[in-house]
C-alpha cells in the first residue's frame, strides 16, 4: 500500500477548518435605507427643503451654466434666474453688464444689476457674495469676449482693396453707373472707420462726375441730340432707377417725377399713333453702332427708311423710328417723337423728347398735355 504525500492536505480536514460566513443581503439593504432617510432629511445627498414663497438665493448659487460656467461667469447682458426663484415668482438679477454690448439686446433683463441685486438677499451678509460675484464677473474670460472692442470691425484688407481696385477701373472707364453702383455696394458693408473715411474720398469725387453728367444731357437735348442725350442719361441709371435732380429742376412745371424709367400704369389711356416724319426731312439715325446723317425716303409709325451716304456711295436702310432724330427738330416733332419712343417702350427718352419740346415752346398743345398726361 502506497502511503499519501505528506504535504497534500486533507480535503475533509480543511472543510472543517474553513469558517462558515453567513450571508445577511436583508440586513445590508434595511440598514441603508435607514441611512438614506436620515441623510435626506439632514441634507447628506440634496439641498435641503425647498425654499418657502418670497424667499430668494444669493446671486451665484443655484443652476450652474452650460459649459461649466456658473452664474457669476456669466458676461454682460444676460439673466441670473435660480431654479426656485422661477417657481417662486421672484424676479431675475441682471448679471454685471457693459454698456453698448452686442449682446444686452437680446437678453431679458427685468430688475436690477449687481449693485442693488443684494439688497434682495436675506441680510447684510449678502453685500459681501455679491461683491465677489460681481468681481468675478469683470475677470470673466467671456466678458472680455463680449466687449465691442473685441470684436473684429471692418472688411478684411483683401477684400475690400479688390472692392476698390474695381471701383478705381469704373472710374477709368467713365462709367459713372458701375462706378456708383460699386460704391453704393461697398457703402452697404461693415466697414472700419478708416476704411469709411478712404470710402468718402470716392464718393466726393463722384459727385461732380454726376453733375457734368446732368449738365451734358441738358445740353445735348438743348441742340436736339435726342440720341445722344439718352446714351448720357443711362450713366445716372442705378439699380433701374434714373435720379438726375438737375435734369429734372430743368421744367418742373412737367413734374414728371424723379425715375424717368418709370413705365406707364397699366390700364391707363391709349397711347396717341404718332404722326410719321415727312418725305426728306433730314435725319439722325443710329444705326449700325453709330449716328449717321440722312433724309427720310419713306416712313411709318414704327419703321423708317433712309438715304445714307458714304465714300463708298449709298444704302437705304430701315430702321425703327426710335432710333430716327430729325435735325433741329420743332416743339411739335419733339412731341410726336415722344409718342414714338413711348410706344416703342422709351419711356426715359420719351420724357427727354418731353424736355425738348417744353424748352422750345412753353405753349401748351394738345398733343404735347397729352403726352404729358400720360408721362406724369
Amino acid at each position: 500500500m502506497v502511503d499519501a504525500p505528506a504535504n497534500v492536505p486533507d480535503p475533509v480536514k480543511a472543510d472543517r477548518a474553513r469558517p462558515v460566513r453567513r450571508r445577511r443581503p436583508l440586513l445590508f439593504v434595511l440598514a441603508a435605507a435607514i441611512l438614506w432617510l436620515i441623510g435626506q432629511g439632514v441634507g447628506w445627498f440634496g439641498a435641503g427643503p425647498l425654499l418657502q414663497q418670497g424667499q430668494s438665493r444669493e446671486l451665484g448659487q443655484g443652476v450652474t451654466r452650460p459649459g461649466g460656467l456658473g452664474a457669476g461667469a456669466i458676461g454682460s447682458g444676460g439673466a441670473s434666474l435660480v431654479a426656485d426663484d422661477v417657481d417662486s415668482g421672484a424676479q431675475p438679477v441682471a448679471a454685471g453688464g457693459l454698456d453698448g454690448d452686442p449682446l444686452q439686446s437680446s437678453a431679458t433683463v427685468l430688475a436690477g444689476n449687481p449693485s442693488n441685486a443684494s439688497a434682495q438677499g436675506s441680510g447684510a451678509s449678502n453685500s459681501s457674495d455679491a461683491t465677489k460675484v460681481a468681481a468675478s464677473n469683470e475677470a470673466s474670460p467671456v466678458t472680455s469676449v463680449l466687449q465691442p472692442g473685441a470684436l473684429p470691425v471692418g472688411m478684411a484688407a483683401d477684400r475690400f482693396d479688390s472692392l476698390l481696385s474695381l471701383l478705381n477701373s469704373h472710374l477709368a472707364e467713365h462709367s459713372l453707373a458701375n462706378a456708383t453702383a460699386a460704391l453704393q455696394r461697398l457703402s452697404s458693408q461693415s466697414l472700419s472707420a478708416n476704411q469709411r473715411a478712404h470710402l468718402a474720398e470716392y464718393a466726393a469725387r463722384l459727385q461732380p462726375l454726376r453733375q457734368a453728367c446732368e449738365e451734358r444731357v441738358l445740353e445735348h437735348v438743348q441742340k436736339g441730340a435726342l440720341l445722344q442725350a439718352d446714351e448720357a442719361a443711362a450713366q445716372l441709371v442705378l439699380a433701374g432707377v434714373w435720379s438726375a435732380p438737375t435734369v429734372a429742376a430743368a421744367a418742373p412745371q412737367l413734374t414728371l417725377g424723379d425715375n424717368w424709367q418709370r413705365a406707364l400704369p397699366t390700364g391707363g389711356p391709349d397711347v396717341p399713333t404718332p404722326r410719321p416724319l415727312g418725305r426728306n426731312r433730314r435725319v439722325r439715325v443710329h444705326f449700325r453702332e453709330e449716328l449717321h446723317y440722312g433724309v427720310v425716303v419713306s416712313s411709318s409709325t414704327d419703321q423708317v427708311t433712309v438715304r445714307l451716304l458714304s465714300a463708298s456711295g449709298q444704302s437705304f436702310p430701315t430702321v425703327h423710328a426710335v432710333a430716327c432724330e430729325p435735325i433741329n427738330s420743332i416743339a411739335s416733332e419733339a412731341i410726336e417723337m415722344g409718342f414714338v419712343a413711348v410706344h416703342a417702350g422709351e419711356m426715359r427718352l420719351s420724357r427727354l423728347w418731353l424736355l425738348r419740346a417744353h424748352r422750345l415752346n412753353g405753349e401748351r398743345t394738345t398733343r404735347g398735355d397729352q403726352l404729358l398726361q400720360l408721362l406724369r
